[in-house]
């Protein structure tokens, strides 16, 4: 809070404090609030903070959001799931979902050349409620099936347990680890990927579906959290948490051309009318508008 106090006394006053997660430290939005009358409003996209989870969060931390969400002038989460969970934990401010922002001029339509291999891709951060494992585990399956089927999966978390599991199930030819890269080289793996899969049990949202979307790409997906309201008919598959069978048929089904998506042109225009930099702007500015300041 000192630092907080020392920066903002080399700032010019502003109008309005864009806050960001129910935490603790968002205390400084309602101490400006308090004391020079700045409104603040507040996005939202803490997993911590759902319905879900919410046994496993301590009362303290919950007692606090609830505190900051009142004292915000909206709240702005990035789901109805999410939102449904921060009115069940007591926030009564007006709310608007606001997703988070795809950069569509990174994450674009690549025309690739045609290749008779098919390649998924999963890009998170490998905790073990992403489950790799068992993608990497359902790939597995799917080549010994017969299936001419690769896998590139990665991101910044424990990528050497999982080249051990590869290394293990004799997997390396067709199944590729890689470790924390930039969102320019992520658009790059997607583009040439055929389908992305996330497997999560819990997604507040789930940021790469419409990321995958941009790049003209389907995605397979759980069912939980936000995640279903981005799922669209034709862009995407839905599938139970946890059923490691549903994710091999629903790859089996994708495999064999047996599920029908829309045009690769259609995914992108579902994300630049509703994600891009641009139409989240101006969702942004409606709010800030609407603010009496």
């Amino acid at each position: 809070m000192k630092a907080y106090k020392m920066g903002f006394a080399k700032m010019q006053k502003p109008d309005l404090v864009h806050a960001n997660v129910l935490h603790n430290n968002m205390l400084f939005a309602v101490y400006l609030k308090k004391k020079f009358k700045i409104p603040f409003v507040v996005t939202e996209h803490w997993t911590a903070l759902q319905k879900i989870n919410a046994r496993n969060t301590s009362s303290k931390v919950k007692k606090i959001a609830k505190f900051i969400g009142n004292q915000a002038s909206y709240v702005l989460p990035v789901s109805e799931n999410l939102a449904d969970s921060l009115k069940n934990l007591g926030i009564e401010t007006p709310m608007k979902i606001i997703s988070n922002v795809v950069n569509t001029e990174v994450f674009k339509i690549k025309n690739q050349p045609k290749k008779s291999t098919t390649k998924f891709l999963h890009v998170s951060s490998l905790i073990p409620r992403k489950r790799p494992d068992k993608i990497i585990e359902t790939v597995v399956k799917l080549k010994l099936s017969g299936y001419d089927v690769a896998l590139e999966i990665g991101g910044d978390g424990d990528t050497e347990t999982l080249r051990k599991l590869i290394k293990k199930l004799n997997a390396e030819n067709y199944i590729q680890v890689f470790d924390e890269i930039s969102y320019a080289e992520v658009a790059e793996k997607m583009q040439e990927s055929d389908c992305f899969i996330l497997f999560s049990d819990n997604e507040t949202q789930g940021c790469v579906i419409l990321e995958s979307y941009a790049c003209g790409k389907p995605v397979i997906a759980t069912n939980v959290g936000g995640v279903p309201e981005f799922i669209k008919p034709g862009l995407g598959i839905l599938i139970e948490k946890a059923n490691e069978e549903q994710l091999y048929q629903s790859m089996k089904d994708f495999l064999e051309s047996k599920t029908t998506f829309e045009n690769p042109n259609v995914l992108r225009e579902f994300v630049v009318d509703n994600f891009s930099k641009e139409s989240i702007c101006r969702q942004f500015s409606g709010i800030y508008e609407a603010i009496k300041i």
